[in-house]
């Protein structure tokens, strides 16, 4: 992904420098509080429940204000019947065969965490959800946008 976001970087321009780096979310080479706000996303979702506190306690560590996290949350059976009922009655036949295409990145272990699990975790470090957004369905997940907010 770092070799992807450099050639990325390549072709666009920006007013600011922009340092892409290698890093380890469990051992951040960053001070306290360096950073005001940070943005995770495709990250989450790869590692596993017994491993999330660390992640979000290194996290919580470097940044002073605000996290933009994306995450995989389960979602609730109703919902999932309710959009296998929906995708059958469809005449539009692409939305039924979305649910059977394989991804490039299928092979790759994934894991939902519940909202209430990340919830908990991050407020251990006075963080609350502000506010959140449904980015897409996949699989029995949604796949979640959430900031996270300090609490003066």
């Amino acid at each position: 992904m770092l070799s992807e976001a450099k050639k990325k970087l390549d072709i666009v321009s920006y007013n600011m420098p922009i340092k892409l780096e290698l890093g380890d979310i469990f051992s951040l080479h960053f001070e306290d509080e360096e950073f005001d706000s940070a943005i995770v996303f495709r990250l989450f979702h790869l590692i596993p429940e017994v491993s999330l506190s660390l992640a979000i306690k290194e996290l919580c560590r470097v940044v002073n204000n605000d996290i933009l996290v994306q995450s995989y949350v389960p979602i609730s059976r109703f919902y999932q019947f309710r959009q296998k009922l929906i995708n059958r009655l469809s005449f539009n036949s692409s939305v039924a065969k979305t649910e059977e295409v394989k991804t490039p990145w299928s092979h790759i272990q994934s894991y939902c965490h519940k909202q209430s699990l990340l919830n908990n975790e991050f407020k251990k470090y006075n963080l609350f959800p502000s506010t959140y957004k449904r980015l897409d369905i996949y699989g029995s997940c949604e796949v979640r946008a959430t900031i996270y907010s300090k609490k003066n």
